[in-house]
């Protein structure tokens, strides 16, 4: 893989080589950073004419997304990212609680209906919304520290079928229900749209192209969905680039895996018996959830230091707040923390896990 490299404005230059990022570290003429997890170095000068040519090909997925950046001859980085798949049933459970509020004697909103109907022209809905949003936000990531200007994707088929009612539309007969039948086609012109319009050439890819491309150079998917092994998803964003610099570059079979922190939101309408309890927000005791903290804790009068974890949520024990903390790899650590045992570092919006996969 190669290090992303940023000039003393910040502006992304082409990667170079690990060993010659070392090189420079070491006769200092650059520093180290780390944006969301990932490494790059920042150099003391400002370069005039940067080299931009660089392309970052996706395989959207259900479940994973793969992220590839490549140039003409190497490999940058590969990114796997974990898919939304809460937003629907959240939005249900909004719709059950408002529908239940409506019964009682309290106040609510007024029922407004065929507010959520595909028939709007434009209209994305929110479980694709939130899937495409969060590939956008890894791109706005990436373009920190990476010259990104092409994009290439495969464009995942979305079925739909002509009805025999017709409307007027520009003085053409078209389909009543067709343009928009499919939340799948939806999602993806919203996110071809938005990525043309703030200047990313997108090129397109059928499913066949890159299962022709996987076979002529001998490369073998997995039927694994969920792995986070190259071979799983990688492997097609890995092709995309290859067919678009019309060449074989040498893959590289380490990742980063991408999970995206979720947290409940305040629900207002959320009731246990006669007793509304405190459920879901995004804030703990002043502080963003999320945040990335150093703790240490003091037990039997000594100090034993966890290292670096994130934010959750709180609870009242005694009359005193306790915090709780997850490790980097999502796993609960406890819930009897104080506030004053942890050093505030930074904001998280995603884990950032490197993955080895070489053979």
């Amino acid at each position: 893989m190669l290090v992303p490299v940023v000039d003393q404005v910040g502006t992304p230059l082409q990667p170079t080589h690990p060993a010659k990022a070392r090189r420079w570290l070491k006769e200092g003429r650059c520093s180290k950073h780390f944006h969301r997890g990932t490494f790059y170095i920042r150099l003391k000068k400002i370069i005039a004419e940067p080299n931009t040519n660089i392309i970052l090909g996706i395989d959207p997925g259900s479940k994973r997304t793969a992220f590839t950046v490549a140039t003409r001859n190497r490999v940058v980085l590969n990114w796997m990212i974990d898919s939304t798949n809460f937003t629907k049933n959240n939005v249900e459970k909004r719709r059950m609680y408002r529908q239940q509020r409506r019964s009682r004697k309290t106040p609510y909103r007024e029922y407004r209906p065929n507010r959520s109907s595909l028939r709007n022209d434009g209209r994305v809905p929110p479980s694709t919304l939130s899937r495409w949003k969060r590939h956008l936000r890894l791109i706005y990531s990436l373009l920190k520290i990476l010259p990104i200007t092409k994009v290439i994707i495969e464009d995942v088929m979305a079925v739909t079928h002509n009805s025999k009612k017709k409307r007027l539309v520009d003085s053409k007969y078209v389909s009543r229900w067709n343009a928009n039948f499919s939340p799948l086609q939806a999602g993806k012109n919203f996110f071809y749209n938005f990525l043309e319009d703030h200047g990313i050439a997108v090129y397109k890819k059928k499913g066949w192209q890159t299962a022709k491309h996987r076979k002529k150079h001998g490369y073998k998917k997995i039927s694994d969905k969920l792995s986070t092994r190259w071979e799983s998803q990688c492997i097609d964003s890995h092709s995309l680039c290859e067919m678009y610099y019309n060449r074989k570059i040498k893959p590289v079979r380490n990742l980063n895996f991408i999970q995206f922190l979720t947290f409940a939101r305040r629900e207002l309408f959320r009731m246990f018996g006669k007793i509304r309890r405190r459920h879901g927000s995004t804030r703990t005791l002043g502080h963003n959830r999320g945040t990335l903290v150093y703790c240490s804790y003091i037990i039997r009068g000594k100090l034993e230091p966890i290292g670096l974890c994130y934010l959750a949520g709180y609870m009242k024990v005694k009359d005193e707040y306790r915090i709780c903390l997850y490790s980097l790899q999502g796993k609960e650590l406890g819930r009897s923390f104080k506030l004053s045992d942890c050093n505030m570092l930074s904001n998280l919006r995603y884990l950032n896990n490197y993955i080895r996969n070489e053979r």
